[in-house]
């Protein structure tokens, strides 16, 4: 039994882990951060994308 009606409460799924999707706005923010700050620091653009590559994926999964 819940303290609150259901008419007050919303369930909200929060995906973590595998279960976020590159697909996802996380994703995006994540990717516009880091180019932002590669950029910044005059890295090649072969070396950006590389490391985008690699990081955006596996950071997906530990920001909300």
């Amino acid at each position: 039994m819940s303290i609150f009606p259901n008419y007050i409460s919303t369930h909200v799924n929060i995906l973590s882990g595998s279960n976020v999707k590159l697909e996802d706005s996380a994703s995006d923010d994540i990717y516009t951060f880091l180019k932002s700050q590669f950029d910044t620091m005059g890295m090649e653009p072969r070396w950006i994308a590389e490391a985008l590559g690699y990081l955006v994926p596996r950071a997906t999964s530990i920001f909300i």
